[in-house]
């Protein structure tokens, strides 16, 4: 969260952002604390459907857009091209920044398909052992590197030497832990979906947005979600696992389950088989209705 927060301490009062409808609960908490103190409003949409950004882009003061892809945990697929495409068409100044925690640079490169600015939660894959609290921050402008350098700088939350030892010492691993990680994630997708489940994974091919995803990242990843249609069949799936343990942070070594509406800190709508849930932040009548339909 304190990269984005350098991020967003580029935009002033009265700018608006165009983000997703399915964000990570830290980035909505951080953003509705914008709104309130700030006067930076957030428009939220279904970024999968480049066209809903048109109507949005007609305002001169929409200075920058927020994208997740895969979002965690609906796995919601934007098109990250063809958003960047549209975007710096309509408002060229308009910065682009792309959360890519559950990909890495590993699996997909924002950047190179348009991105100005992407950012990861180091503390997840990059880190891959749970000891430290980080992020990464990523960008090929030099005028936006000066930018966000001078706020890292300025409010003196750069990492300490220590953590960028732990940093780099995850980051020499990160492939190998990932191909794992996903190799076992598409096990785990393949037999729940066998099941009858509705599981929601991008490398299975019913999934909404399967090409998109195929044509801009080199594999799916390891986190997923599925739906059991049974909040006590969830209940009861989440604390029967033996290998899962229950939390809700993903990118270790370990593997994890969580579910929405019995836990404070997740922010979703589903049970899932690696990590999924609500966090506080979400209003609950949100978190009463995930409840019923995990």
């Amino acid at each position: 969260m304190g990269a984005l927060d350098v991020i967003l301490r580029m935009l002033k009062p009265g700018d608006e952002i165009i983000a997703g409808n399915d964000l990570y609960g830290g980035s909505n908490r951080l953003l509705t604390y914008l709104r309130v103190h700030g006067g930076i409003t957030t428009h939220h949409i279904d970024t999968t459907e480049p066209s809903n950004f048109g109507p949005l882009l007609e305002s001169p003061n929409v200075k920058m857009v927020l994208l997740e892809t895969p979002t965690n945990p609906l796995l919601q697929i934007a098109d990250i091209e063809a958003i960047c495409t549209l975007v710096h068409a309509r408002q060229p100044e308009c910065i682009i920044v792309v959360d890519n925690t559950m990909m890495t640079s590993y699996l997909q490169r924002p950047l190179e398909l348009g991105a100005d600015v992407v950012y990861d939660s180091a503390t997840k894959y990059l880190s891959g052992h749970h000891d430290l609290m980080a992020g990464a921050v990523i960008c090929d402008r030099d005028d936006l590197a000066k930018r966000i350098f001078f706020t890292i700088n300025a409010v003196g939350n750069g990492l300490t030497p220590i953590d960028s030892f732990l940093l780099l010492r995850g980051v020499k691993t990160l492939a190998l832990r990932v191909d794992k990680q996903q190799a076992s994630a598409k096990r785990v997708a393949d037999y729940l979906h066998a099941l009858g489940f509705r599981v929601l994974f991008p490398s299975l091919a019913d999934h909404v947005g399967h090409a998109i995803h195929q044509k801009q990242a080199s594999g799916p990843g390891a986190v997923l979600s599925f739906i059991t249609g049974d909040a006590s069949l969830s209940e009861r799936i989440v604390g029967a696992t033996r290998l899962w343990g229950i939390s809700v942070s993903f990118g270790c070594v370990n593997s994890l389950i969580s579910m929405p509406c019995l836990m404070s800190c997740v922010r979703s709508h589903l049970a899932r088989a690696d990590r999924a849930g609500t966090p506080r932040s979400t209003p609950e009548s949100a978190r009463s209705a995930t409840c019923r339909k995990t």
